[in-house]
């Protein structure tokens, strides 16, 4: 798929058939000893992209040889990457005027709507111009909660 297909994300997208065939692979699948995607890391990328709102291309979505899905947008104003793992997230938006923005955290039930919602707002605002708050973030990091 090439990088930001025009079509909007939706909730079909969700079902990309570039995820159907990363969540096929096995290991070794360069040829180098790559690790296969997890099912998690695989049902992670599919629920990522359906919570995708309008006005935010398709990224770019690729297979990494540690067993993680990579996410990548690039636009005029910026680029971003979005790792996706078993357990865990990362990822930074790169925009073309101002400060990198890093984050990164746990993927669990309870933090991930919540965690993909922020990145993909700040990806929107970002990169494809969204309009809202111009207060500018850093780093996003989010935790679980200690008991």
């Amino acid at each position: 798929m090439p990088p930001c297909d025009p079509q909007r994300v939706s909730a079909q997208s969700a079902s990309d058939p570039a995820l159907d065939d990363i969540d096929a692979l096995k290991d070794n699948w360069d040829g180098y000893g790559a690790l296969a995607p997890t099912r998690e890391s695989c049902s992670y990328a599919r629920s990522f992209l359906a919570n995708a709102t309008d006005g935010i291309p398709i990224p770019e979505v690729n297979p990494t040889s540690n067993g993680t899905i990579n996410l990548e947008w690039k636009s005029d104003t910026g680029t971003a990457f979005f790792e996706i793992g078993k357990s865990r997230y990362s990822g930074h938006i790169e925009p073309s005027r101002g400060s990198t923005i890093f984050f990164e955290g746990q993927l669990s039930e309870a933090q991930w709507s919540l965690a993909s919602q922020q990145v993909l707002a700040i990806v929107k605002q970002l990169l494809y111009g969204a309009t809202g708050s111009r207060t500018p973030a850093y780093s996003i990091r989010f935790t679980e909660p200690t008991l």
